[in-house]
């Protein structure tokens, strides 16, 4: 019997094709064509699928699972957009040819008539190849945005570690000539100069902090020019007739702990300096870290404002210079 049904299938499907009898086949062209249901159905089930893949590429982002292999929904996202942006197109794509096809066939010559009728008369299986350029498009295009992202925090994440275009520091003070040799080096801008105390104690409860003391007129200029915690050169500046307590830029942390009163911070050398907080930043090109504070080096003791660090700005600096 199964024999029989299979061997009987062909002839029985030719029959009944074949049962009305027509002059030519039905027309299968963009202009004519009309979706069936289940192409609708089926273009529907990969538009929910794009939509969750996009929510789910939004809410967890591009990183892995915890066994390190990914989310494959997440991962076909943009190849789900381009195929629903190709489809959307194909479904649009005859709705301008029908609205042309009047005005065009007014006019007089017979070359845009003729034109629009051979695009609405190309064969649905013509588009084809239109899904495949622009899903192929969408995907590389949504690659190279995502390169594009990981690139520029790349260089923002390696911006916050040095604070500048490029860092010079030792384990202790600098040698004083070394701040003019490198500003006169290849590529260089400009250079500022700070003196890094990385184990002051603040307060009265000796809290560890790191102090950074450095020229407000240049450090603001660098602060602005690289984007982390930009602020006016004034705030910063050491009152007139070397009053005290110094105005300090402090991160939130700190800033937290001893609000806007006075307090003394003992720095490396063993000195004293009493700052008080005039402006909180989460960040600054002198200090890596979360707890710390800027001053004016003016108000500090010359061996606590020696120079320790060497903020860079410039374009191809070398490195061996």
């Amino acid at each position: 019997a199964v024999t029989a049904v299979a061997c009987a299938a062909l002839p029985l499907r030719a029959a009944l094709a074949h049962r009305v009898v027509r002059v030519h086949a039905p027309r299968e062209d963009t202009m004519s064509v009309r979706p069936s249901r289940g192409r609708t159905v089926a273009e529907l089930t990969l538009l929910v699928i794009a939509v969750g893949a996009v929510i789910a590429l939004r809410r967890r982002g591009v990183s892995g699972s915890s066994d390190g292999s990914g989310d494959q929904l997440v991962s076909l996202a943009p190849v789900l957009i381009g195929v629903i942006a190709a489809l959307v197109l194909v479904r649009l794509y005859p709705l301008p040819l029908r609205l042309l096809m009047r005005p065009a066939a007014r006019l007089r010559g017979a070359v845009g008539h003729l034109s629009l009728a051979r695009a609405g008369r190309t064969s649905v299986s013509a588009v084809l190849p239109l899904l495949a350029l622009l899903t192929a498009l969408t995907t590389a295009a949504f690659g190279g945005s995502v390169l594009a992202g990981v690139a520029d925090a790349r260089d923002h994440a390696a911006l916050i570690a040095v604070g500048a275009d490029a860092r010079v520091e030792g384990t202790g003070v600098l040698p004083a000539a070394l701040p003019d040799r490198v500003r006169h080096a290849p590529g260089v801008r400009a250079v500022t100069e700070a003196a890094v105390n990385y184990q002051a104690k603040a307060g009265t409860g000796f809290t560890q902090v790191t102090l950074a003391g450095v020229v407000p007129t240049d450090y603001a200029a660098l602060s602005g020019r690289m984007g982390l915690g930009a602020f006016s050169q004034d705030t910063l500046r050491r009152p007139s007739g070397g009053g005290t307590p110094l105005p300090a830029l402090a991160s939130p942390s700190v800033a937290r702990t001893y609000g806007t009163r006075p307090f003394p911070v003992r720095l490396d050398d063993g000195s004293d300096v009493t700052v008080r907080i005039a402006l909180v930043r989460e960040r600054t090109p002198a200090v890596i870290g979360t707890n710390f504070l800027v001053v004016d080096r003016s108000g500090l003791t010359r061996q606590a404002a020696r120079t320790s660090t060497l903020l860079l700005t410039g374009d191809r600096l070398d490195a061996g210079a």
